[in-house]
Formats: C-alpha cells, structure tokens, sequence
C-alpha cells in the first residue's frame, strides 16, 4: 500500500494490511497506534518519520529509510525491530533516543547521525556500510545473546554492552572516540581475525574482555583510565596528553605480549 504523507490521530488504531510504501511523511499522534499486523509486514519511508504521543508496533518488520536525502527520525517511546538507512543519498539524523530489538544497518552511501548526542540501543547486529555519524552519543549492545558489530570505519563516541549473555564479537576494527564499558555479564571479543580497538576515552571493564591476539590502543589527547580486570594481548599507549596519559590505579591488568609506550 503506497501513500504520500500518512497521520494516524485521535486515539485511534490502525492495522497494516500489506507492507507500506510511505513516499512522504509519517505521523503518529494523540495516543494513536500503527500496528504491522501479526504478519509483520514491512515499511519503506521517503520522509520524515515522527512519532509524538502515539504508539507504533513494528512487530518482527523492518522499517527502511530510503529517501535519498535529510529525513528526521523520532521514535518516541516506540522501539523497531529492523531498522535499515537505504538508497544513495539517505541521511537520517536522529532526534530522541532510540532503540532496535533486532538488526540495525546502514547502506552504502547512506549516513545515520546521532543528532544531540541521542542514545541507540541495539538488540541484535550493527551492520554500517556507509557512515554512523556518532557526535557524542551512546550505543548499547544489550541483546543478551550473541551480537555482531561492524563498525565500517565509522567511530563510536560511547560504546557499552551490558546483560546476561549478550556476548558481542567485532566483524572490523573499531575505533570508540570516547569511553567503552563492558557491562553487567556481558563480553566483547575482538573475534578470531584478532579485530584492533582504538579508544580515545575511559575503559570501564567490570564483565569479560576476550582479547584473542588484538591490540587495544589508548590514543587520548587527555588523561585516559583503566577499570576492572583486564587481559590484553597486545597494548599500546599513545596518549598525547601532557603528563596524565592512562591510569590503571585498582585494576587489575595483563598483557600477554607486548607493551608499548609512546611518549
């Protein structure tokens, strides 16, 4: 079903009946709901995606941003299932915390933006294949299970896995411009292709670190720390602050290999 703007208001409650094609806006208003049915069909929008006091239920859906050019998203209080940034030119900046219970990915040439700093919450894979603009906002990992992040070059600002058994394995390098926490029974593993972190912040570890044979590199221009119990394999310090550089003061730390310092 294709529609050029669509509002779904007053209270009311709507059921898709097929997959819906949105070639303009969506909006969902006072206390209205947007529900993909039992059949969990699909949606594919070309504008603005706003969500005030209503409710929109993506079932196991995907929802597709596929505009080719600026569109807004904000998700109120309504989490989605998939969501995919699509078609060359697609450039979703974000404008309230958002969650995805399963796959979040972003497609060539298209970009996600973080817009003030919004918080992202991911329940399955972070697949980037064209450009998370992070500013300085958080992503979560809290699947509770097995998670896969591709980071496609782009950084994260704040990067956290957090709850019991989510267990996130890297699929590339990654570089966190901010602070990294491993959280609450969780785990992040650099995978057996031995995946390079770059972090420029804090690294807060109170979980599991699986290491394999990867280097975790602190490259901060201000004072950086180290918390909880730590293996690394390879660990190079190349901070450029002053005096500072990185603490590890009550953590416990090991570096089965090498060690290197840079002053």
């Amino acid at each position: 079903t294709t529609y050029n703007n669509l509002i779904i208001d007053q209270n009311s409650t709507k059921s898709a009946t097929a997959d819906l094609d949105i070639d303009g806006n969506l909006t969902i208003d006072n206390s209205a709901t947007l529900d993909m049915s039992a059949s969990n069909f699909n949606m594919v929008i070309d504008g603005d995606y706003t969500l005030t006091s209503g409710t929109f239920n993506s079932r196991t859906g995907t929802v597709t941003f596929s505009g080719a050019g600026a569109q807004s998203l904000n998700p109120g209080s309504s989490s989605f299932y998939n969501l995919i940034t699509a078609t060359n030119g697609t450039n979703v900046t974000i404008q309230a915390d958002v969650t995805v219970t399963n796959n979040l990915t972003i497609d060539n040439n298209t970009t996600l933006d973080a817009g003030s700093n919004r918080t992202i919450t991911i329940g399955g894979n972070w697949s980037n294949s064209g450009t998370f603009t992070d500013q300085a906002g958080t992503v979560t990992f809290n699947g509770g299970g097995a998670q896969t992040v591709t980071s496609g070059g782009s950084d994260f600002y704040n990067l956290t896995t957090t709850g019991a058994s989510t267990a996130v394995t890297l699929a590339d390098a990654m570089i966190i411009a901010n602070d990294l926490s491993i959280a609450s029974s969780s785990s992040l593993d650099v995978s057996g292709s031995n995946y390079s972190i770059g972090i420029k912040g804090n690294w807060s570890n109170s979980a599991t670190f699986v290491n394999q044979a990867g280097t975790v590199t602190f490259n901060g221009s201000g004072a950086q720390t180290i918390s909880g119990t730590n293996t690394f394999y390879d660990l190079t310090i190349n901070n450029t602050h002053g005096s500072l550089k990185v603490s590890a003061n009550g953590s416990t730390l090991t570096v089965q290999d090498d060690l290197l310092v840079s002053d």
